[in-house]
């Protein structure tokens, strides 16, 4: 009896591995593959990588729905009805000898807009510091990293001595510790895990995951998901909850200042405006007290609802906003928010014009516009993302001309061309810039930044030639 329940434990032993590894096999050629999700086919976009084990091809299956997606090598391919929230396996066999274990695992959208968060959220704009993102911000700023580091932590505030005489005994709390030891390895995931805070809000002690937002980072899975049991230990221990509210009056002023001064609302007005194909129906501003870190944007679109949510530090207000407290020191206050919100529209129109003559001549070598010294070349290190970062900063001088005496703007236009050539290394940013001014002022009535993007490109592929 003995005998025949171990023959039989063995056998399924044996069937469950066999049935594990029997996996399906397509053959390909040459080291490339194509991907075809439902009738988009993106050619030869897949690069076949043996080493990687498994290599994976990350699909947005929204919940309870099926997509079709088909894996195309030069001489087979392999085609799949995709359920959310699955993965499928399969081998890809490079010339006869090199096996690639390659996943295709499904992920839900990162943004779901029901029918009553669009009738409460359209053509509003949203700023607020939320709890459980103060809260992560907090605690990065308690991690032997963010107690030194700027990128992390606003130092010169009477809100951080406060967060310091508040928080210190509880540094070595073991979420401190977890964080600080991730941010050793790669500090992107700072950025990742506190924007991915924003996706969880607290109830009765307790962090419950919205019903709105998935995750916030640019990739397929919530870092912030894995830590909740210690972020809600820290809670309690810390009685964050109790510093949270002591400091309401605070977050409410600069919510205030974000609102009026800087003047968030007229940011979507004039982005809106100057850009109608590519409308926002909602802003959202989520910033924290604590965090000294640059804004950051994300962009949503369900259900016909397009958002976008940027990440920034409080841009506290100037020693020189008192000195002189004009108009213009507030707009230059809110650039680094302005220039975020500004990506996304940026984005979806200069994709229009990829493929055309001009862009492609102009932008052919990125030395002509990059200094290779300068920071920016290990941040712009494609055309698209060069023209991206000139016309971004470039909107900022047009915003100013429209809200300010010309005067007054002139001066400051002046300064932002001069950092951002000698700072910045954008070499052809002044006469990009003078020139963006100029087609503005002369525009058509009716005429948008939008429309003038032919001749925008038209004279960077003329100032190239000529260079």
């Amino acid at each position: 009896m003995k005998f025949l329940n171990l023959f039989i434990l063995n056998f399924i032993l044996f069937f469950n591995a066999y049935s594990q590894n029997s996996i399906p096999v397509i053959k390909a050629s040459y080291n490339r593959a194509s991907l075809r999700e439902n009738n988009i086919i993106r050619k030869d976009s897949w690069r076949i990588l043996p080493e990687l084990k498994p290599d994976v091809w990350n699909v947005i299956v929204p919940k309870g729905s099926k997509k079709r997606v088909t894996f195309i090598t030069d001489i087979d391919s392999i085609s799949y009805l995709l359920k959310s929230d699955t993965s499928y396996n399969f081998l890809v066999l490079l010339n006869n000898t090199d096996s690639a274990y390659t996943r295709i695992s499904t992920h839900p959208e990162a943004a779901i807009f029901n029918n009553d968060y669009i009738r409460l959220h359209n053509n509003k704009t949203i700023i607020e510091i939320p709890e459980v993102y103060e809260l992560v911000n907090i605690i990065f700023s308690l991690t032997n990293i963010g107690l030194d580091d700027r990128r992390i932590s606003n130092f010169e505030t009477i809100y951080y001595k406060d967060f310091l005489k508040w928080f210190s005994l509880f540094k070595k709390e073991k979420i401190v510790l977890v964080f600080d030891s991730i941010i050793q390895k790669d500090f992107n995931k700072y950025y990742a895990i506190t924007q991915d805070a924003y996706s969880y809000f607290i109830i009765n002690g307790k962090i419950t995951k919205s019903k709105t937002y998935e995750r916030f980072n640019d990739g397929f899975v919530n870092t912030f998901t894995p830590y909740i049991k210690e972020i809600e230990d820290f809670y309690h221990a810390s009685k964050f909850k109790n510093f949270y509210i002591s400091h309401r009056d605070l977050y409410d002023a600069q919510i205030k200042y974000f609102k009026d001064s800087v003047n968030v609302p007229q940011m979507q007005k004039w982005l809106n405006k100057n850009f109608p194909t590519t409308k926002y129906n909602c802003f959202k501003l989520i910033f924290s007290q604590i965090a000294s870190n640059p804004a950051l944007g994300n962009y949503f679109e369900n259900n016909n609802f397009k958002e976008a949510v940027i990440f920034a530090n409080f841009t506290s207000p100037y020693k020189l906003d008192i000195l002189n407290p004009s108009e213009l020191n507030k707009l230059y206050n809110g650039n680094e928010v302005f220039i975020e919100f500004n990506y996304a529209f940026i984005i979806s129109e200069a994709r229009k014009f990829l493929k055309g003559d001009d862009y492609k001549l102009a932008f052919k070598d990125l030395n002509l516009w990059v200094d290779d010294s300068s920071i920016s070349i290990f941040k712009y290190t494609n055309t698209f993302s060069c023209l991206i970062i000139y016309m971004s900063k470039a909107l900022v001088s047009l915003r100013y001309i429209d809200i300010d005496s010309i005067d007054e703007a002139n001066k400051w236009i002046k300064k932002n061309e001069k950092y951002q050539k000698e700072i910045h290394g954008l070499k052809k940013f002044p006469e990009f810039n003078k020139n963006l001014i100029l087609l503005y002022k002369n525009r058509k009535t009716g005429e948008t930044i939008a429309d003038l993007f032919p001749s925008i490109l038209k004279w960077c592929r003329e100032s190239k030639e000529f260079h």
